[in-house]
């Protein structure tokens, strides 16, 4: 997940730089239920598009994507994922 995201603390198999991510259905409920934002594995982003844009090693090409996209791109993307 790159530098930015690393605890270095190795967890079996993983080293201190990655990190399981967790399926993506259902993210769209908590703002639902009226409950905070929470993303990444410590809750350091507080929206979706802090969490895309943290990305770096292998999520860097998803997150160079994302930064390529116009405004309207962004949001519809956003948008769907809360829809999930």
């Amino acid at each position: 997940m790159g530098d930015e995201l690393a605890d270095n603390r190795p967890d079996h198999n993983a080293s201190g730089r990655e990190w399981r991510t967790p399926p993506l259905w259902g993210i769209g409920l908590a703002a639902s239920l009226g409950l905070p934002a929470c993303y990444l594995h410590d809750c350091r982003a507080q929206s979706l598009e802090e969490a895309i844009l943290w990305h770096e090693g292998e999520g860097e090409f998803s997150r160079a994507i994302y930064i390529a996209m116009t405004t309207d791109q962004q949001e519809a993307l956003i948008a769907f994922l809360h829809s999930l």
